[in-house]
């Protein structure tokens, strides 16, 4: 039996597995997404809560976890997507 990685949220810094929160990736090209499945390179992680994702977009913690730039247009969208998926 495998265990499953263990990944700390960017917002409240909780450690759990990686399978119970929200992974943001950097793809090629700069672009911040939310990753579905799997997938390579940088990621972050947040809770499955609205206080995480908040905490986790405020002064550049994102920027420093993906080790990119983050526009605050890319945040507000992201915001907006990962708020959705806690529906």
């Amino acid at each position: 039996m495998t265990d499953m990685p263990t990944r700390t949220c960017i917002g409240c810094r909780r450690k759990d597995d990686q399978g119970s929160f929200l992974r943001v990736s950097r793809e090629s090209g700069g672009r911040v997404a939310i990753c579905e499945r799997g997938g390579l390179g940088r990621s972050a992680y947040f809770c499955r809560e609205s206080a995480c994702i908040e905490a986790g977009l405020v002064k550049e913690k994102l920027a420093r976890a993906l080790k990119t730039t983050v526009t605050e247009a890319q945040k507000a969208e992201l915001k907006e997507e990962l708020v959705c998926k806690l529906r």
